[in-house]
């Protein structure tokens, strides 16, 4: 993977593809069973590689070439993950869910919250974000059967043995590497630094 521009609005493209899939879906539960088949993580949120830009690239995407419709934002097939925790409507923090469209023509969100799927109000929702692609650290308590990890252009003190274990074990059946070997070999070798900060304590 050579994180041209090029190269990330096709990986986009490759996403937004997925949607016409979705949108194919009626049942609540197999379009999340859809989106939980394969999961697209990084190791950053902001940059040209961080799942902030990609997941808006995946949304522009869409609407140019018209594959979706959005009202307000929503559409059928839309995943996403709240991103604070909301007691008064029982989700949580790293929840995810999906949008569809109900019989009666009206967008509703469906969260899934440990054993539980809520069904939300789209205005309703405030700290959420789309889930095309999750950052590792967003990810942790999900899994899903295949996952795929992006690697940054670039080497970043957060890519640790810890954060690459965490990534891994988000796979039920297979992980993809996509990205520098060299650079995952170097973030296997780094600790996260409190445990760093926590030997070079006990040295002295």
């Amino acid at each position: 993977f050579d994180f041209s521009r090029d190269s990330l609005e096709d990986l986009a493209k490759t996403l937004a593809g997925q949607v016409k899939k979705a949108r194919e879906i009626s049942d609540v539960r197999e379009v999340m069973a859809f989106w939980k088949s394969s999961a697209w993580l990084t190791v950053l949120r902001r940059g040209p590689e961080g799942s902030r830009e990609l997941n808006r690239l995946v949304e522009k995407i869409l609407v140019l070439q018209r594959m979706v419709q959005p009202e307000n934002g929503w559409y059928h097939g839309r995943p996403i993950i709240i991103t604070r925790n909301s007691y008064s409507q029982g989700v949580f923090n790293g929840d995810l869910g999906v949008c569809t469209r109900d019989e009666d023509g009206k967008v509703k969100v469906y969260v899934e919250s440990g054993s539980e799927i809520k069904k939300l109000q789209p205005n309703r929702l405030t700290d959420y974000a789309p889930a095309y692609f999750l950052t590792v650290h967003k990810s942790q308590g999900s899994e899903f059967e295949d996952v795929n990890l992006l690697l940054p252009k670039r080497d970043t003190p957060i890519l640790t043995r810890e954060l690459l274990y965490t990534a891994i074990t988000r796979a039920r059946s297979s992980f993809n590497l996509y990205g520098d070997l060299d650079l995952f070999a170097k973030g296997i070798q780094r600790e996260t630094l409190r445990y760093t900060g926590l030997k070079e304590l006990v040295r002295k």
